[in-house]
């Protein structure tokens, strides 16, 4: 019984001492610049930028791949941070909310025929456009506020979105996903 708890002790010494060794050997070495700016990157990970994480956004502003403002949630004054690791002048642009160009509600836009299908406006605008009479109006079943991240976006009782321009951080998800391309970034300061 004894030998065979040495033996297993041993077992485990010798495969310790091989996974201690192989890390040594193997490790990937990070550069500290990478690691300073993904601490002042806002660290949410929501692909806005369109990479996967944040960690892949520091390393592409490292290696010159992409622009610094890239990441539309980065402060101004990490933004600036980030400028002065790389040696680099940064122009800071006004930050730009979504909005919506569409009037037509359940209110104002008549019906072609009732929707019950799935409740996604990508869906419904395969059948026929959508069940709203007007080609180009809201569908209006918030595929825009389930697709959004940060919780900036609610359907009002006439089922259009209504977008909290304090919480939208100007990500795009809600421009992307909308068929009907009536979700729209404009500067902040714009009406």
């Amino acid at each position: 019984m004894l030998a065979a708890i040495l033996s297993l002790a041993g077992l485990g010494f010798l495969f310790a001492l091989g996974l201690g060794l192989a890390a040594r050997k193997f490790a990937v070495k990070v550069n500290p610049r990478t690691e300073r700016i993904l601490e002042l990157l806002p660290g949410v990970n929501c692909g806005a930028c369109g990479f996967p994480n944040c960690q892949a956004v520091a390393s592409a502003i490292i290696e010159g791949k992409i622009e610094p403002d890239s990441c539309v949630l980065v402060e101004e004054e990490a933004l600036r941070n980030i400028a002065g690791l790389l040696g680099r002048e940064v122009k800071v642009r006004e930050k730009e909310v979504a909005r919506l160009i569409c009037q037509g509600g359940k209110d104002q836009a008549k019906e072609k025929y009732v929707y019950q299908g799935i409740r996604d406006c990508q869906v419904a605008n395969l059948l026929f456009g959508g069940e709203k009479a007007c080609p180009y109006g809201c569908i209006g079943l918030g595929t825009c506020v389930q697709e959004c991240p940060f919780g900036a976006i609610t359907l009002d009782e006439n089922n259009l979105p209504v977008i909290d321009e304090d919480k939208c951080t100007g990500c795009g998800k809600c421009v992307e996903i909308c068929p009907k391309e009536v979700l729209t970034l404009i500067p902040k300061s714009k009406k």
